[in-house]
């Protein structure tokens, strides 16, 4: 994969859970000033959002080559892009998926956050896919099988499925990619 990022051009996100690559700064751009155990939750501000982050470490990182795109309630890095060859690394210093996989409510109710906005800065989209979604409560994943076909996955986010109303919209939709 960084061969691909930094030979290809491609972009890569890294979400942080407690592991550490050996390469750590020359990937993400950051160095790591310290990393303690903790149970905190910080909250960051980015794109107009302010987001939690539930952390199992506490990360103080400095920025040697990285943009900083976010910074925690006390001024520390969580969340910035590297230039990595021809390509980025996109580093975010929570892991986002596991709090959304174990928060009850986290696309639509009490506990929702805007995450969206974290992932739709980081232009992770390969340019030979055509397929987009432009609802922060939909994902879509292409998988390009050859160069005249493409299956197209849609993921509905939310408990409601009003925004695809039927098995023919969705088929419809997928004829217009």
């Amino acid at each position: 994969i960084l061969k691909k990022v930094h030979d290809d051009g491609a972009n890569l996100y890294i979400s942080m859970d407690g592991g550490m690559m050996s390469e750590f700064s020359d990937i993400t751009g950051f160095e790591l000033v310290t990393k303690s155990r903790s149970t905190k939750t910080h909250t960051a501000e980015f794109d107009g959002a302010v987001f939690k982050l539930d952390t199992m470490y506490d990360m103080i990182l400095k920025a040697k080559t990285a943009k900083v795109l976010a910074v925690n309630e006390v001024g520390n890095p969580v969340f910035g892009v590297n230039e990595y060859g021809r390509g980025k690394v996109y580093f975010v210093s929570s892991c986002i998926e596991r709090y959304a996989s174990t928060t009850p409510g986290f696309a639509d109710g009490e506990n929702k956050e805007d995450y969206y906005r974290l992932y739709k800065a980081m232009n992770l989209k390969n340019p030979q896919k055509i397929a987009s979604v432009n609802l922060h409560t939909a994902g879509i994943t292409e998988h390009i099988i050859n160069d005249t076909s493409r299956y197209i996955l849609l993921i509905n986010y939310y408990y409601s499925s009003n925004w695809c109303t039927s098995r023919r919209n969705a088929r419809t939709f997928m004829q217009r990619y």
